[in-house]
């Protein structure tokens, strides 16, 4: 049986009506179990943004004319993904819709690849009336349909597609409260101590997997005789762990956050730059420096 989480709030897919809650602990124990399906719309957005041509959302440098995420949508994605590290929460499908605005969280989690899909990208007013009805159908479906075991699906949409295919609106701001709570009682039962806190460190699988292809990048580019991409002091068989410790913030480090959903990370100490993009990146030396940091 398929089950659905809107806002964690739990419910039955078939039928969507009978919502079933559960207790701190078995949602905890749930999730990591798999077989849930996770539906969001995307966070908070500059009010003074707009789409100026939301029909070609998918070519390249369209994300330059559509509303993106505010200070605040970012940093509750981040927190979000950290939660699902923090509960060692598996995901297998992760898809939002074609709009920059809902691609931009689910690569800002860093909990594994996104696609991007038409059937839960916002219509509203753009298309038809059958068009809009069909996207509904579809995410329903896509609600419907079995994560591979022990992983649980995310899809990231709009409002006007949620209230189409379920008649209720998740709010990503009560989710992260929830699983703020859940994090909170984790470290309770896992560790029986009311002062234990639970971290990602070293042991996070996702962080562990992006920085090993950011490493790989970087080696197979060195390899190939481009003299930047590398760290002073640090070997090519060590470089994943020091990207590691950069992307969990050991290394102090200066961010910014740049279009796509990427992150730049600036180590001072080293001069080394570390672009992560949500499943891989890069890393390198740049012959500017902190001038070309500033640049991005």
């Amino acid at each position: 049986m398929i089950r659905l989480f809107l806002a964690f709030t739990l419910a039955l897919a078939a039928p969507l009506a009978s919502a079933q809650m559960l207790a701190d602990a078995d949602l905890v124990d749930a999730l990591r179990g798999g077989g849930y399906v996770i539906v969001f719309r995307h966070g908070a957005t500059y009010p003074d943004q707009a789409d100026t041509d939301p029909l070609n959302a998918d070519k390249p440098g369209n994300e330059t004319k559509q509303r993106h995420l505010n200070d605040k949508g970012k940093a509750l994605a981040r927190d979000f993904g950290d939660s699902f590290r923090n509960l060692g929460i598996s995901v297998g499908t992760l898809a939002t819709s074609k709009l920059y605005r809902a691609q931009e969280p689910a690569k800002l989690m860093r909990v594994g690849g996104v696609t991007t899909s038409w059937d839960i990208t916002e219509g509203n007013q753009i298309v038809s009336p059958n068009e809009n009805n069909r996207r509904a159908s579809a995410l329903r479906q896509l609600a419907a349909t079995p994560p591979a075991a022990g992983r649980n699906n995310v899809y990231v949409t709009h409002k006007p597609n949620i209230i189409d295919a379920f008649g209720k609106v998740p709010d990503l701001t009560a989710t992260l409260t929830k699983l703020a709570a859940i994090i909170a009682m984790k470290a309770l039962i896992d560790d029986n101590s009311p002062t234990a806190t639970p971290t990602l460190g070293g042991n996070d699988p996702i962080t562990q997997e992006i920085a090993k292809k950011i490493a790989e990048h970087a080696n197979g580019r060195a390899a190939q005789g481009d003299g930047s991409h590398y760290v002073p002091g640090v070997g090519a068989a060590e470089l994943p762990e020091y990207v590691r410790k950069v992307l969990d913030g050991e290394v102090p480090t200066e961010v910014k956050h740049l279009p796509r959903g990427r992150t730049a990370y600036w180590d001072p100490e080293k001069g080394a730059v570390v672009i992560e993009d949500g499943d891989g990146g890069t890393v390198f030396t740049p012959k500017d420096g902190r001038e070309y940091f500033d640049g991005l």
